[in-house]
């Protein structure tokens, strides 16, 4: 279970329960300081105060960002987006999701302004992003990776959750005492339904994120492939074939359009399939799901 907490020096801080204030202090200190220095926010694992080696992501925040976020946390109390995504992807922990653990998030406010956040996950042995583990794997290993992708993105859904920033840089192919599998991580924007399954537009907004960089890593057969295998392991209906190609169809042009045009998002022109003939949204699974 995770809390909030206030800690002196205007730190707001994401921590497991039980909360100890010293400890936490000891940790937010550490990790601001090498978040403002930006140097170890590079991927690399770095040993943190108390927690040994972790994934440190964040850093200040630039241009209107500290107002907004800020703000928001005066007179909404609406975490920054980085302690947010440590309860996001400690929900799909709990709910038997392969997930990045996180271990301890922080911000620090100066006046109205969220000046710095930040979020430590756990390390993972022999992370690899999905993208190069799909290159790197021999045929047969490639087939198995993707289809636990279809797995886990079904199990997702089903369990009501949206990613909300699915691409491929965002699932990490790990080793947990067995076989590589694929976990989900960066998980900020997301959000679960309230009861059930989620609804098919919302999925179609997901795997449409997926297919930006998957239409290239994947060829048609491999998304004929990977789409029957999700409709076949998921529990909730979707619309009869057709209609749910097209749906993802018009999904993946939308995110595409997002995509391209927030610099944010750091998806760049090269790395996505921009000619629609690239991605084959026709599933293979017989007899259509839903109606």
């Amino acid at each position: 279970m995770l809390t909030v907490a206030s800690l002196p020096g205007g730190v707001v801080c994401v921590a497991p329960a039980p909360f100890e204030r010293a400890r936490a202090a000891l940790v937010a200190a550490d990790l601001l300081d090498r978040l403002v220095r930006r140097g170890e926010d590079s991927g690399a694992p770095i040993e943190a105060a108390e927690m040994g080696p972790v994934w440190l992501k964040g850093g200040p925040l630039l241009r209107h960002a500290p107002l907004r976020h800020g703000l928001a946390w005066r007179a909404l109390r609406r975490l920054p987006p980085r302690l947010r995504e440590a309860f996001r992807l400690h929900e799909l922990g709990r709910a038997g999701l392969p997930a990045a653990k996180p271990l301890f998030a922080v911000a620090r406010f100066v006046g109205p302004r969220c000046a710095v956040q930040g979020l430590a996950l756990a390390h993972e042995l022999g992370a690899t992003p999905l993208a190069r583990a799909l290159r790197e794997a021999a045929p047969a290993d490639r087939a198995t990776l993707l289809a636990q992708c279809a797995e886990l993105l079904a199990r997702l859904h089903d369990g009501g959750f949206e990613h909300g920033d699915l691409y491929l840089r965002n699932v990490l192919v790990v080793e947990r005492g067995g076989p590589p599998q694929p976990i989900l991580i960066d998980r900020w924007r997301g959000g679960r339904r309230a009861s059930g399954p989620l609804h098919h537009r919302a999925r179609a907004r997901d795997l449409g994120q997926w297919f930006l960089e998957g239409a290239l890593c994947l060829d048609r057969g491999e998304q004929r492939e990977f789409l029957g295998l999700y409709g076949e392991r998921a529990g909730g209906a979707l619309p009869a074939a057709a209609r749910w190609s097209a749906t993802l169809a018009r999904a993946r042009q939308r995110e595409l359009r997002r995509a391209l045009g927030d610099p944010r998002r750091g998806l760049r022109p090269e790395k996505v399939a921009l000619h629609p003939g690239e991605f084959d949204p026709e599933p293979t699974w017989s007899p259509p799901i839903g109606g």
